[in-house]
């Protein structure tokens, strides 16, 4: 029989226990959890992939040690996305959109950083963001933290 990546990430959405991904991923191959039971755990420790990665319900999560340093779009919509620590997008391209009541969890004492972020179409300052700390983007953090654009020194000299 042969092998049809449609049909199998088709098969893949109707699942509702929780499922692990290996392996390797390349070109405009995204990930979208639909089902509110859905768990999906993308693992391989560095997938090639230039797709979104959007959790539309339930979570999908990048674990320990997975990257997906090509994608742009890291979306929470209405579901839950879960990163397992920083390094594991590209800091410089990678944007993250939340949105109908979407969440990020970040691991405990991570930070994790993105070149821009808007919550529910608003853009979001550069800054860096904590769970709780009463800003829309913190709202959203169920742990961790984000930085969003590039902070620096400024220094002036007279």
């Amino acid at each position: 029989m042969k092998s049809n990546r449609r049909n199998f990430l088709k098969g893949l959405g109707g699942l509702t226990a929780a499922t692990a991904l290996g392996g390797c991923s390349t070109g405009g191959l995204g990930f979208r959890t639909c089902g509110t039971n859905a768990n999906f755990r993308l693992t391989a420790k560095a997938y090639e992939s230039t797709g979104d990665l959007v959790a539309s319900a339930g979570t999908l999560e990048l674990a320990e040690g997975a990257t997906w340093l090509n994608g742009t779009n890291f979306v929470a919509d209405g579901g839950t996305l879960k990163f397992a620590g920083a390094g594991q997008v590209d800091k410089n391209k990678a944007k993250l959109v939340v949105s109908d009541g979407g969440t990020v969890c970040v691991a405990d004492g991570s930070m994790l950083k993105f070149a821009a972020a808007t919550v529910d179409g608003t853009p979001v300052p550069t800054g860096r963001y904590a769970a709780g700390d009463g800003t829309p983007l913190g709202a959203c953090l169920t742990s961790g933290a984000i930085q969003v654009g590039k902070l620096g020194l400024v220094l002036m000299v007279r």
